[in-house]
């Protein structure tokens, strides 16, 4: 029997999706590139948080003031120094190098931190509280509720602001944008950064509810593809809402047909929907 609490902790497990899926979905729709390299930002958040909690006492939310910063900068360094000249001759190449910096950082990972689960424990790690009868764990609401800023922000910031509608340019006709003055290299490298900040967020997230490992981010990346491409490419308010869909669909089937089952039922409502409507949920033409 699908319960209440299960509703309500599908919805929170989608405001998770969202953030793990936002900075994948900008890059895909900014350069319509697959960065099979998110996850090792997910997961880098993670690590780079244990790091600054370990050393400095910080709490793993507060941590994000420096992390959020550092792989916005790794975002922006590779994409300027790498990956815009392979996007430029097309995404084969750029897709094959994110293959390998994500080798690259799985192996990097296991020597500094060994391949054993590692978290980031606070007190609220596993508090919770009661509404409406509902059981929820405050890190489960965190989730949600940077979800939803996450999502504002990003589109306000590519709706409303100088940088963002330029990255939107050089979304929809890089050439075009060339000829008015907007630097096409740096919106890509710009784009990438933002998309490091917010895996970032993700990470530390994660961290705080669950445990990553130095390959954990391909379970990331598996979902957060997942959602990208049920919400369309080109709608940052449909990466949201196909990331409430998954997140309920996980938890729906869990509870009908058990928890081995869960994976199994986002794929499969995957595979519907993308027979069904193959363009996703909530496409668009252009990355709004």
């Amino acid at each position: 029997m699908i319960s209440v609490s299960t509703i309500v902790n599908g919805v929170l497990l989608g405001g998770l999706y969202a953030v793990i899926a936002l900075g994948l979905s900008l890059i895909f729709g900014v350069m319509r590139l697959v960065n099979l390299a998110h996850g090792v930002f997910v997961i880098g958040g993670g690590y780079l948080s244990y790091l600054v909690t370990t050393h400095l006492g910080l709490d793993p939310l507060v941590s994000l003031v420096l992390v959020a910063p550092a792989l916005f900068a790794a975002g922006y360094v590779a994409q300027r120094a790498v990956f815009t000249r392979l996007v430029l001759r097309g995404t084969e190449p750029a897709m094959v190098a994110t293959f390998g910096l994500m080798l690259l950082g799985h192996g990097a990972y296991t020597v500094a931190f060994s391949s054993n689960p590692k978290t980031l424990s606070t007190g609220y790690s596993n508090t919770g509280f009661d509404a409406l009868g509902v059981r929820l764990r405050l890190v489960d609401v965190v989730g949600l509720a940077f979800g939803i800023v996450l999502t504002l922000a990003v589109w306000v910031w590519l709706q409303k602001t100088r940088s963002g509608v330029a990255v939107r340019a050089a979304a929809i006709d890089p050439g075009a944008a060339e000829t008015v003055g907007i630097d096409v290299a740096r919106m890509y490298a710009l784009a990438a950064g933002v998309a490091g900040a917010l895996a970032a967020v993700a990470g530390v997230i994660v961290g705080i509810g669950y445990s990553f490992t130095p390959t954990g981010g391909i379970a990331y990346l598996t979902i957060g593809f997942t959602v990208v491409v049920l919400g369309g490419i080109g709608s940052v308010a449909g990466t949201f809402l196909a990331a409430l869909v998954i997140g309920l669909a996980q938890a729906v089937g869990g509870a009908v047909f058990g928890p081995v089952y869960q994976l199994l039922c986002v794929y499969a409502l995957f595979v519907i929907l993308l027979a069904v409507r193959p363009q996703g949920l909530f496409a668009r033409r252009a990355h709004t």
